[in-house]
Order: structure tokens, then C-alpha cells, then sequence
């Protein structure tokens, strides 16, 4: 038996059961690792969350729970969209570097140019403009690259800015596809970009 007058605090969301089935409460919150999750629900406002739930057919009570706060900021409404993620190999057809910068202590600042071959779930090119620190025990890159082709079977270009560090053994990588950078079939393209592996290209995306 829950006792609806009680608030629901939910340190992890999972699949939201118990905070559905109780009577709304000004305090009910909702937190979740998971920011995809918390990103869903946090544009539900009462009011329009009420209305769409009163056209489920599969809801016998036709009652809809009241305002959940999330702990998590989320920026935008998923919608229709489904993530998905991809790996996609590619090959350097073209490396031009250039140094910069070159002390007699401390890592060297180079400027590349890449062109790539992608094949697999990306068939296409890319041209990345890399910035790159080369030092004997760590490094670094950042990179901007245009990537035109057909992306799971749809065809356009879009932007990713994508980097990574070394130190030592340890290496780490981290990128974003540019908000509103897409074209063709891949306008409205979101999500992240980073080269885990060597001369693979991971994409977590919607669109």
C-alpha cells in the first residue's frame, strides 16, 4: 500500500513505477545517471503531460501524475528521435603538419590537416583542421572536421569537434557533433563524436 501523500524521492529513476502510481506531490523528485532519461521527462509540464496521457488507451485510470522534478538539468525534448550508436572506420589519405611552436622545454604545437576515408556505417570523406601539443610523456589534440557522405544510408555533411589527451599510458577522448551543422538528409543531426579506438570514428547520435 503506498502512502500517496508522501513525497517520492528517486535517487535512480529506473522504470518510474512507484512515483506513477502514487497521488502527485509538490516535492516528488527524480534523479537518474542516465541524463537521456532525465532529458524526456523534464520538459513534461502537468498540464500537457495530463492531456497526453488522457489519449493512452492503455492507461485504465487515465490519471497522470503531477510535476516531477529532476534533480538533473535536460536541455531538449526528444521526441520522435531515437539515439543510436556507431563505429566507423576510416583510413588518412592525406596528413600535411606543420609545426608552430617548438621550445627547447615542453611540448611542440603543431597545426595538421587530415583527409579521410570513411567506409562502413559513414561512406564518405572527412577533412579535419587539428591542433595538436606533442611532449615526451603526454599530448593533445583538438580538431574541427567536416564529414560529407551518407551516413547510415543517409546522404548530407555535417561538423564534428572532437579531441583527446595522453598521459603516459592513459588516453581519454571526447568530441560533440555542432548543434544545427548538418545538411541534406542529416540536418537536425545531435549528439557526440570520439576516436576511442585508432582510426575509428564512434558516433552517439540522434536524428
Amino acid at each position: 500500500m503506498l502512502a500517496e501523500q508522501m513525497p517520492c524521492i528517486k535517487p535512480f529513476a529506473g522504470s518510474l513505477a512507484v512515483a506513477l502510481a502514487k497521488q502527485p506531490f509538490l516535492r516528488d523528485t527524480v534523479n537518474d545517471l542516465d541524463l537521456d532519461l532525465m532529458t524526456c521527462w523534464r520538459p513534461c509540464r502537468p498540464a500537457e503531460l495530463a492531456q497526453e496521457c488522457k489519449t493512452l488507451p492503455e492507461s485504465p485510470h487515465r490519471r497522470c501524475p503531477g510535476p516531477l522534478r529532476t534533480a538533473r538539468s535536460g536541455a531538449a525534448n526528444l521526441g520522435h528521435m531515437t539515439e543510436r550508436t556507431l563505429k566507423a572506420g576510416f583510413e588518412i589519405v592525406k596528413f600535411d603538419e606543420s609545426v608552430y611552436e617548438e621550445p627547447a622545454e615542453g611540448p611542440k604545437l603543431t597545426r595538421v590537416t587530415i583527409h579521410k576515408r570513411y567506409q562502413g556505417a559513414i561512406d564518405g570523406t572527412g577533412v579535419a583542421e587539428v591542433l595538436t601539443a606533442q611532449g615526451t610523456a603526454g599530448g593533445g589534440y583538438v580538431a574541427s572536421e567536416r564529414i560529407e557522405g551518407a551516413l547510415d544510408g543517409r546522404h548530407g555533411t555535417f561538423v564534428i569537434q572532437h579531441g583527446g589527451l595522453a598521459d603516459g599510458p592513459d588516453q581519454s577522448s571526447y568530441g560533440s557533433i555542432i548543434p544545427n551543422s548538418g545538411t541534406g538528409d542529416l540536418a537536425g543531426i545531435s549528439g557526440q563524436a570520439m576516436e576511442f579506438e585508432f582510426q575509428v570514428l564512434t558516433l552517439v547520435y540522434t536524428l
